[in-house]
């Protein structure tokens, strides 16, 4: 998978002035000494000092020609180090990208009506305000779809950030993109919890249950807020239809449902929207594309490069 980007250009520019600076300093000084024992070896009559004076004139010839190519050969592997370093970067922030994304669909769409396909991700992320804010007023909310928690993603990209080896690999424009998405995490767990941002209806959710993650999991002490929400069947058949992160004192709030408080509404609509464009910038920095991990995603995606221009 080809990808393109700055990081990988500003290398290779400096692998060739490394090159021709050697070429120069080198490549100047063997050459003038070179000529020198060809020139002295030629004037002298003895065959045995003037193949030797030859031989060594031919060496120095020779040193220039093998540092450009083990400086070329070490320039490819440096170069295919630093996309591999790239892309790994990448994949690790498209994972947290994509499970951001799917988790805004959650908050923005009625239960089991986000189209987490490519077209559905396409169109979410191009959602202009004013249809964020039309899906906000027209759509009711159960609260395991608004009161989630974000901390998994905060961590993980936080986590990247701290990455040296990546983030030697990106650019500023990329670096600066990542923190934005983490920022913008953070408003969006601040703007759900803040008093009276949804309005209960009195409408309660039947037909499915929460069950605890670690009652599953034991061993899953990564994500103490897990739940795995189950839709009821048949019998005592139940299907999992979602892995919420609700806080605990969110649990009672989970099957009852919810509506936007239209005093928020302009709010909540700015903070998806603004989450969404960070979201979009990362994605056009970075290829147009998401590098999937197939361990944590089945969906594969590339996004086509578009214009955001109307999204206001």
């Amino acid at each position: 998978m080809t990808i393109e980007c700055e990081n990988e250009e500003q290398e290779e520019g400096s692998s060739y002035l490394r090159l021709f600076w050697c070429l120069d300093k080198v490549g100047h000084h063997t050459c003038l000494a070179g000529f020198g024992f060809y020139f002295l070896g030629e004037l002298l009559s003895d065959g045995d000092l003037k193949n030797l004076l030859m031989n060594i004139s031919a060496a120095l010839f020779a040193i220039p020609v093998i540092l450009f190519f083990y400086e070329t050969i070490k320039g490819l592997s440096e170069n295919k180090l630093n996309k591999e370093i790239f892309e790994y970067g990448k994949m690790q922030v498209d994972r947290e990208a994509m499970g951001v994304i799917s988790q805004l669909m959650k908050t923005l769409y009625p239960l089991e009506q986000a189209d987490r396909t490519f077209k559905g991700f396409n169109k979410f992320l191009t959602l202009s305000k004013d249809e964020i804010r039309e899906n906000l007023i027209i759509n009711e909310y159960f609260g395991f779809q608004v009161f989630r928690a974000w901390d998994s993603y905060q961590e993980n990209l936080e986590n990247i950030l701290k990455n040296v080896f990546i983030i030697k690999k990106l650019d500023s424009e990329q670096v600066i993109a990542i923190i934005t998405i983490l920022k913008n995490i953070r408003a969006m767990e601040d703007a759900q919890k803040t008093d009276e941002m949804f309005i209960a209806t009195g409408k309660k959710l039947l037909g499915y249950k929460l069950v605890k993650g670690d009652s599953i999991n034991p061993s899953d002490i990564e994500h103490p807020d897990r739940f795995l929400l189950l839709k009821h069947l048949t019998g005592d058949k139940f299907v999992v239809i979602d892995f919420p992160d609700i806080p605990k004192y969110n649990e009672e709030k989970a099957f009852k449902t919810y509506k936007v408080n239209p005093v928020y509404l302009d709010f909540f609509t700015e903070t998806i929207f603004d989450f969404t464009t960070a979201l979009n910038k990362w994605i056009s920095l970075t290829g147009n594309e998401f590098l999937v991990d197939t361990k944590a995603f089945r969906l594969g995606l590339k996004l086509r490069e578009q214009s955001t221009t109307n999204r206001t």
